[in-house]
């Protein structure tokens, strides 16, 4: 397989203090623009998800601290306690979080989703760079980062930051086994693959997606499908999840609900439902950033490129069709299309700046 870059020539500086200040700025910036106003109360993105988390995290608190609060209003709490729809882990992590700052402070699970994002980001700068070019992750990074719908769901206290960081984690880890294999490599993508879905189980559809179309080059059907470490990331990453979900759909009950009202086979038959996915996903990224991405898409050259990006659309087409009551009507549900559109515009600005590498002067700037 050919594992060279798109473009040789880079606009920005590829290496060296000059490299490192420019992504600190964009980083800093990124930041700043979250932190603004983060000791708001969570009204500002589907307020019903934040406060279903912020009511889990709080009996979380209660429960570990009975201390905090009188019995009568630890009482009422917990009576009230809402049913986990994934695996609480931001609701965990911030009651836990709640006891070492000694109060119930909505600031703390707002500033670790911003944490969350951010590292979901700089893993998203180093797949651009190292998948297609230097001036591919500046360009991928910024959009990732300033984009609205990012920004907005980046400040919100539900699973999906967390979720992002896992996705973007799984999906460098496949891309540097692929290029490099070994063992190491494998658990390393494995891991982060099992975190990713069991953290929102919708990260199966692009994860597995890549994985197996990263194969696809090699012309050995049986290595494709049947390959022993394909086997072997099959079970790791998808085993927790299956454990926990099927206990909650199967066994216990308390996911069935939510199970049945996901994949509504009917939805797809219907007019409004496609849609209800177009505008969706028009205003998670722009309309604009579609046409970008698209001739990103057409410009790629490299073959482990080519099959990377249409392992990652064939994963968010799959996923669209198999939760269809949500993707015309649940924004947040299309998070995980700014990557693969940041990724696209990265190969689009990849070749625009590469053909402006050589100029100086005001034309430069």
């Amino acid at each position: 397989m050919d594992w060279q870059k798109e473009t040789k020539t880079s606009f920005f500086p590829e290496s060296g203090p000059a490299r490192l200040l420019l992504l600190l700025a964009i980083l800093a910036a990124g930041l700043g623009v979250r932190l603004y106003n983060a000791d708001a109360p969570p009204l500002d993105f589907y307020p019903v998800r934040q406060y279903r988390a912020a009511m889990l995290a709080r009996d979380f608190y209660y429960e570990s601290s009975p201390e905090a609060i009188s019995g009568k209003v630890r009482e009422e709490a917990l009576a009230a306690k809402p049913k986990p729809l994934e695996p609480p882990i931001t609701e965990t992590i911030a009651s836990l979080l709640y006891r070492a700052a000694g109060g119930e402070h909505l600031i703390i699970p707002r500033l670790m989703s911003i944490l969350f994002w951010m590292i979901a980001g700089i893993f998203l700068y180093r797949l651009a760079t190292e998948m297609i070019s230097p001036d591919a992750g500046i360009v991928a990074a910024s959009f990732f980062l300033f984009l609205p719908l990012g920004v907005a769901a980046s400040r919100s206290f539900q699973p999906d930051p967390l979720m992002i960081m896992f996705l973007l984690g799984a999906l460098y880890s496949v891309f540097r086994y692929y290029k490099t294999p070994s063992g190491y490599g494998l658990a390393t993508a494995c891991l982060f693959s099992a975190l990713a879905i069991l953290t929102k189980p919708t990260c199966v559809f692009p994860i597995l997606s890549v994985f197996i179309a990263m194969r696809v080059p090699s012309k050995n059907f049986r290595n494709i499908i049947f390959g022993r470490d394909l086997l072997i990331f099959l079970a790791a990453s998808i085993l927790p999840s299956f454990i926990y979900y099927g206990y909650g759909i199967f066994f216990a009950g308390f996911l069935k609900s939510q199970a049945e009202s996901s994949f509504v086979p009917a939805l797809l038959t219907k007019t409004f439902y496609w849609k209800g996915w177009y505008y969706m996903a028009t205003d998670a990224v722009g309309i604009y950033s579609f046409f970008i991405s698209a001739i990103g898409i057409l410009l790629i050259r490299s073959v482990w490129t080519k099959y990377f990006i249409l392992g990652l659309l064939a994963g968010y087409v799959l996923f669209c069709l198999a939760f269809p009551y949500h993707i015309q009507n649940h924004l947040y549900y299309h998070l995980m299309l700014i990557p693969v559109v940041a990724l696209c515009i990265g190969i689009t600005a990849s070749y625009i700046l590469g053909s402006l590498s050589s100029t100086k002067g005001i034309w430069r700037l």
